[in-house]
This record gives C-alpha cells, sequence and structure tokens, in this order.
C-alpha cells in the first residue's frame, strides 16, 4: 500500500497514487527492511525539480517497475526540503561513492541500512551507455543476493568513511587560525584573486555553465571594496566591473522573469538567456541582499527597481494564509518545462499596439524564430542597456520611472495569469522564510525614507507574526521546520535557527525593543546548548535531540544556502555587541578561526564565512542621534542621507538620550540645535555634530 497519501508535503503527495508502495522517511520503514531481510530504495527530490518529474513518469508510475520494487525493496520517499539533514548525508555518501550528486537522488541499501548504490535519475530503459531503472533494480537484487556479506561489510566501511568527514576527528584534522595573526593583505588578495579570477567577464557570473547566480559572493566581494581601495587597486578596479557587469547580466537575462518578478533557479547557458525555470523563495530573499546592497554602492537605478519587482512577486505569488511564504514554483507546466513564460513574436503583437510593440522591442530581445522551443522568446534586455562598457556610475532610467513599460508589463502579466501556472510546493519552510526576513530589511534600507519601506515592514511584521504563531516554542526555544495543511511539523535543523535570529537581530537593530533581545536570547541559548559541541568548535546540523538518523551531519559551506555555522558565528558577533555576552564572543571566533582555511581554500563555497570575518575584523560603526521622537523631519532627512553611503556594517540609533541602547549612555544630547549625532567605530567616537553637513562630512572622513 502507497502510504503517501496521508503525508502533507506536496512532493510526496505528488506520489501517493504510485503504483510503487511508498513509505515515508522513519525508524520504523528502517526496521521493517531488516525484519523482512529486503534492500532498501531511498528516492530524495523535492516538488519542484524536473527530472524527479521525469523518472516519475517513467518510472515510479510504471505497474512493472513497481512490482519489482514492491517485491525486493522497501520504497522510502523523502521531500529533501522537509529533510535537508538526510540528504546531506546521502549527498556526501554518493560523493565518496563517485556521483556527483543532484536530484533525484537514488540510494541503494543493504536490510541492514548500509550504503550499496547511489545514483540520481535514471531512465526506464538502458540507452546511451546509461543503464535502465529497470535493469538496475533486476543487478542490485542478483548480487546482494549473491555476496551479502561482502556487501555489507563495504558497507560499513563506506559509512564509517562518512562519519568521519563529518567528525573531523572532533576537529583536529583541521587547524585553528587565529584572527589577530591572519596577516591580512596576502590572504585577503589570495581569497579574491581566487574569485576574481573565476569570473566570466564577458557575460558575467562564474564559470560556464550551467550557471548559478551565488548571490552571496557579491555580497562579500562588495563589502570588500572599501577595505581594499588604497591597498590593492588593481584588483579593486577589477573586481568592481566584474560585480556590477554581472549583477547587470544577470538582471538583464532570462534567469530573470521581466514581466513577473524574481530570479529563476540557475540558468543552462553561459550567457544567462535560458533558465531552469524553477523558482526558489530562498535564491529570491538572497537576490534581496546582493542588489540591495549593490544599488547602495552603484546607485543603479535598476538594481532597485530589481528589488521591488522581486517583492511583488514573492507578495503576489508566494504569500500562504498563514502569513508565512510558500517555498518554490515548479519549472513545468502543461507538463512542458518553460512553456509559462514564454512569448511568441505574434502573441505579443496581438496583445500590444503599435506604440508598446515598439516601446516593448526596443528594450528586449524578440525574434520571430525565438530563443527557446516551438519558436518561443524567454525575454532578455538587449545588449545596448546593459553593455559591460556602460559608464560605472550609469544614470540609466529607473525602470519604477518608465511607466509607460510598467504598464506593458502589467499587461502582458494579465494575460500571462490566465495559462495555466506551474505548480507550487505550498510547504512554508522556516530557515527560507528566515532568509526572506533578512532579505526583507536589506530591502527596507534602500526604501527607508520611502513609503514603500513602510510596506516592506508591513511584510516583516505578518512574517514575524508567523513565525511567533507557528513555529517557536516560546516555553523551551523548539522551532519547527515545516509548516504545511495548517500543522507545524519536523524538528528545526541549524539553519532554521540562524537565518529566523538574523532576521530578529535585523529587526532589532531598527526598532530595539526588549521582547526582540528576549526572544533572541531564547533562541541563542537553545542553538548552543543543542547543537554546539565545545570539544570540536563545531555547529552540527540537526538538534542533538533529533536521533533517526545515523550519522550526525555538519554543514560548513555555501551549498547553496548559506553556511548555517557561519551565520551562526556572524549572529554571535551581533549579539555580543548589542549585549556584551563574551562568552559568545569567543565561540563566534571559534567558528571563524577554525573554518577559515577552508574559505581560503574554497571562496566561492565560503562568503558566508568571510563575511563573518569581514566583521569580527572590522567591528562595527554605529551613527547614535539622540533626537526628539517629534522631530520627524530631521531624522527623515538623516535616514535619506545616509543612502549615499554603503556602509555595510553600520548600526544607527534614534531616540532621547535616556533610551539609548549605545554605548554612548554617557553622551548626551547638547542644547541649541534639533539632534546631536555621535559616530563611531568600535566604540571610539568622533566628537559630536549637530547638523547634516556635519553628520555627512564625518562620514566622508571614515568611508
Amino acid at each position: 500500500m502507497n502510504q503517501l497519501q496521508f503525508e502533507t508535503s506536496p512532493y510526496l503527495k505528488q506520489h501517493a497514487e504510485n503504483p510503487v508502495n511508498w513509505v515515508s522517511y522513519s525508524s520504523s520503514a528502517i526496521e521493517r527492511a531488516m525484519s523482512e531481510k529486503k534492500l532498501i530504495f531511498l528516492s530524495i527530490g523535492y516538488s519542484s525539480c524536473h527530472w524527479c518529474h521525469v523518472m516519475a513518469h517513467e518510472s515510479f508510475e510504471d505497474p512493472k517497475i513497481a512490482k519489482i520494487l514492491n517485491h525486493h525493496f522497501i520504497s522510502i520517499k523523502i521531500d529533501r526540503e522537509e529533510r535537508p539533514d538526510i540528504d546531506h548525508v546521502y549527498q556526501t555518501l554518493g560523493q565518496v561513492m563517485g556521483v556527483q550528486g543532484g536530484w533525484p537522488l537514488s540510494v541503494f541499501l543493504t536490510p541492514n541500512n548500509k550504503p550499496m548504490y547511489v545514483g540520481t535519475y535514471f531512465p526506464k530503459q538502458t540507452n546511451f551507455g546509461r543503464i535502465g531503472f529497470e535493469e538496475l533494480l533486476h543487478k542490485l537484487v542478483a548480487i546482494y543476493k549473491s555476496q551479502p556479506q561482502e556487501i555489507e561489510e563495504e558497507g560499513i566501511k563506506i559509512l564509517s568513511y562518512v562519519e568521519n568527514i563529518f567528525k573531523r576527528s572532533n576537529g583536529k584534522e583541521k587547524s585553528d587560525v587565529k584572527l589577530n595573526e591572519i596577516n591580512y593583505s596576502p590572504q585577503i588578495e589570495k581569497i579574491l584573486t581566487k574569485i576574481q579570477q573565476n569570473f566570466d567577464e564577458i557575460h558575467g557570473g562564474f564559470g560556464k555553465s550551467p550557471k548559478f547566480p551565488n548571490f552571496p559572493t557579491y555580497v562579500f566581494l562588495l563589502r570588500e571594496l572599501n577595505s581594499i581601495k588604497n591597498s590593492l587597486p588593481s584588483l579593486h578596479a577589477d573586481l568592481k566591473r566584474n560585480i556590477l557587469h554581472s549583477l547587470r547580466k544577470m538582471a538583464s537575462g532570462g534567469i530573470y522573469d521581466h514581466i513577473g518578478g524574481g530570479f529563476h533557479r540557475y540558468s543552462v547557458d553561459a550567457k544567462w538567456t535560458i533558465p531552469h525555470f524553477e523558482k526558489m523563495l530562498y535564491d529570491n530573499a538572497m537576490a534581496l541582499v546582493a542588489y540591495s546592497e549593490a544599488y547602495l554602492y552603484f546607485k543603479e537605478p535598476e538594481f532597485k527597481a530589481i528589488v521591488k519587482e522581486i517583492i511583488f512577486w514573492i507578495q503576489s505569488e508566494m504569500k500562504d494564509p498563514s502569513g508565512g511564504f510558500f517555498s518554490a514554483m515548479d519549472a513545468d507546466s502543461e507538463g512542458k518545462e518553460g512553456k509559462y513564460y514564454g512569448w511568441s513574436i505574434s502573441e505579443l503583437k496581438a496583445l500590444l499596439d503599435e506604440q508598446e510593440q515598439e516601446e516593448f522591442f526596443e528594450k528586449y530581445n524578440i525574434s520571430v524564430q525565438g530563443n527557446f522551443d516551438n519558436n518561443l522568446n524567454i525575454l532578455t534586455v538587449k545588449q545596448s542597456n546593459s553593455n559591460k562598457t556602460r559608464d560605472m556610475e550609469s544614470n540609466s532610467v529607473d525602470l519604477e520611472e518608465n511607466t509607460q513599460l510598467t504598464k506593458i508589463k502589467e499587461k502582458l502579466l494579465h494575460h500571462r495569469s490566465n495559462r495555466i501556472s506551474p505548480s507550487k510546493d505550498s510547504k512554508v519552510i522556516s530557515s527560507w522564510n528566515g532568509l526572506l526576513l533578512h532579505g526583507l530589511f536589506s530591502a527596507h534600507r534602500i526604501f527607508e525614507d520611502e513609503e514603500y519601506g513602510s510596506k516592506i515592514l508591513q511584510m516583516t511584521a505578518k512574517l514575524f507574526g508567523f513565525f511567533e504563531e507557528n513555529i517557536v516554542n516560546y516555553a523551551t526555544g523548539q522551532m519547527f521546520r515545516i509548516f504545511t495543511e495548517s500543522q507545524a511539523k519536523i524538528p528545526g535543523n541549524l539553519d532554521d535557527y540562524a537565518y529566523f535570529i538574523q532576521g530578529i537581530l535585523d529587526r532589532y537593530s531598527i526598532f530595539y525593543q526588549h521582547s526582540d533581545f528576549a526572544l533572541i536570547e531564547l533562541l541563542m541559548k537553545y542553538v548552543i546548548n543543542n547543537f554546539y559541541d565545545y570539544e570540536s568548535k563545531t555547529f552540527f546540523y540537526t538538534d542533538h535531540t533529533v536521533n533517526d538518523i545515523s550519522i550526525r551531519p555538519i554543514k560548513e559551506m555555501d551549498m547553496p544556502l548559506p553556511s548555517p555555522s557561519a551565520i551562526m558565528a556572524e549572529n554571535l558577533l551581533r549579539y555580543h555587541y548589542f549585549f556584551h555576552n563574551e562568552d559568545f564572543h569567543l565561540i563566534a571566533n571559534s567558528i571563524i578561526s577554525r573554518q577559515f582555511e577552508m574559505a581560503e581554500n574554497h571562496p566561492d563555497f565560503s562568503s558566508s564565512l568571510l563575511m563573518a570575518f569581514q566583521l569580527a575584523r572590522n567591528g562595527f560603526d554605529e551613527l547614535t542621534v539622540l533626537i526628539d521622537n517629534t522631530n520627524a523631519n530631521s531624522k527623515k532627512e538623516i535616514k535619506k542621507m545616509l543612502r549615499e553611503f554603503y556602509i555595510p556594517f553600520l548600526v544607527t540609533y534614534f531616540g532621547s538620550e535616556n533610551a539609548s541602547i549605545s554605548r554612548l549612555k554617557e553622551k548626551s544630547h547638547l542644547p541649541g540645535a534639533p539632534f546631536t549625532a555621535f559616530l563611531c567605530h568600535n566604540f571610539i567616537c568622533a566628537n559630536p555634530t549637530q547638523s547634516l553637513e556635519g553628520i555627512k562630512a564625518l562620514l566622508h572622513n571614515y568611508y
């Protein structure tokens, strides 16, 4: 009997009608395999995975293959987004066994839960030198039947090897780098040079194809530009040019949805023209951070428009009635990948009048033959609008102000909404929504003095309400990972806590509410008590109370989400800054020290750790403005002026001297002016000023 009909995961429910007797992952399923002496087939995927759908249609819906699986195997289906811990263990195991990895991940285990064979997608029948799924099943059954003891023993060795990868011999195989001993210029130059060498200077981004956006890397590089401007001028110029070029190319390519907003998961080609069409909440949350910070640095109007369009897509397409946000939109509609997003030239001409056609065809590459299947056009901006040779300080037209183009997009969006839409994975994932909080607060920085900034804060307030009502247990500090069909389930992993804490710290740095401090403290202590290992100086990925997998994994690299361990290190540094907890400061430094060598060797997968290192190295800048709360005009002018500067680690406080949470409590508002401002770096403060020009002069002196 197929038991997935009782599950809440949209991905698992996609397989509820298969003739395969699927069960969801559980200790009892593993025990059943042992008692019935059956092999285990562990199939891991997610709802918007194209090749998962293909394998399902070809094999899992086939009665003949189902008969083989049902007779010889216990077949376990796992939603990797519900259980990324299990997925991470078996992806690592696959790499050890020589498999590149990906989804669907097909894992074959012995009845005693030891690895036997790992692969990804298998076609139904053997062809082009690739073994078919049906033939593979017969071979695995025969091989295990003929030599069970040898396969069990080999599986034990492989499993032990994987376990040692995660254990790292309690940290003894990994040398600690003392932060105060890092020779800054040579080591950072080495890291930045490695990243610079990986840039595609023609098409932007990194490497060839497929191309992933890798948004955290751009944020790390942006935050490093000011530090190397004088010490490494040539490298500074190269990186600045390539960051701007890459962000422009992605925003103008087909990987970006120019009609509905939002980025697709990756581009199948080097030019960003044709994407893999699934849209993930986490990609777009990270894009909000990258394009918001890039706007502050480059003052590129289109980047600000991109941020607004991403938020529009999230609000209009991904919102759950609970206040959280769905995880993904599928790549396929009507059984075809990308059909929903393509436009034929005849369709566009029928929808747009001559003036609209002129405007739209001037902006986008449109042709009769198209650039995609069936003569469809996946929209890309014409090269003249995204040319690398454009002036670095571009004065291009703000898309928000191009009302004619906006109206055309609205018309096309309305028409597209009548098509059969890709399905959505409606489960709400805590970690991805935590990332979204951080993305929204990053976006708020560029709209802070505008009405739209207030709308963003309203959006964050509702999202916080979702967490408070559904995800966080205020009695224990424990979080759930998944919310779907009006119920929360599955204990949270490290990323669920780390990303949400990051979002709360963002909110605290705006409102300084004691209730946020209490929540941050509750969650921080839970994470330290249940995820951190003092001996190995490591954050485990799973809560120590979760014991249904044999190996406790660690996630230290950005793959593809930010390293939760690195985000926790940054959270601990921020907590120490606000609340002066020396123990947390030491833990943060130990995490950064332990992982710095890895980051040095693999900077393309270590941006989050490198940003935590930046914060540990640079410390915080603080602008405290002692001001009467009734003086709204001065406050708004100061905030508007701050957007002229890019200061990544700037903490701002506006309020009376009695309410100040800064370490400037002994300072007081000087009479004779509407406000008194103190600019400090790592608690060393310049003389106070009482004018907007004075603040601007101080900032220019520092930055």
